[in-house]
C-alpha cells in the first residue's frame, strides 16, 4: 500500500483514507495480519510521542531535580514565572490540568536546568 508520501504532499484519496482511519474504519487496509500490526504500532507511537510522552517526559525532568539535584519546587516554580501549586498540579498522580502557557513555561525552565546541570550527573 503506497501512502505517495514521497512528492511531498498527501492526495485527496490518502487524506480520506487518513480520516477513514481516524474514525476506525480499517476495511481498506490489506488483510495481512503483520502489516496491520506495524501500521497500528507506529500508529500507536506516534500517539503516545506526541501526545502522553511528552507530558510524561517533562514529570520525569522535573523530579530529577527536585530529588536528584536536590532543587525545591518553589525554586523552580520562581525561575519558571509560575506558582508552585502549579508545579503540584503537574506532579500529582493523575496529573491535574494545567494551561498550556504554564507547562510551556515549566518546560523551558526544566529544559535548561537540566542542561545546565548534566556536567554534576556524571560526578555524582
Amino acid at each position: 500500500m503506497e501512502l505517495g508520501l514521497e512528492s511531498g504532499a498527501l492526495s485527496d484519496e490518502h487524506v480520506a483514507q487518513i480520516k477513514t482511519l481516524a474514525e476506525g474504519n480499517v476495511d481498506f487496509l490489506p488483510e495481512d495480519a503483520t502489516y496491520r500490526f506495524r501500521l497500528f504500532n507506529k500508529i500507536s507511537f506516534l500517539h503516545s510521542s506526541v501526545v502522553e510522552d511528552q507530558y510524561l517526559k517533562l514529570c520525569e525532568f522535573l523530579k530529577a531535580l527536585i530529588f536528584f539535584h536536590g532543587l525545591s519546587k518553589k525554586t523552580i516554580a520562581k525561575m519558571a514565572g509560575v506558582e508552585k501549586k502549579d508545579i503540584d498540579k503537574i506532579l500529582s498522580n493523575p496529573p491535574k490540568k494545567v494551561s498550556d502557557e504554564i507547562k510551556f513555561k515549566v518546560a523551558v525552565t526544566v529544559m535548561a536546568l537540566s542542561f545546565y546541570l548534566k556536567d554534576c550527573e556524571s560526578k555524582q
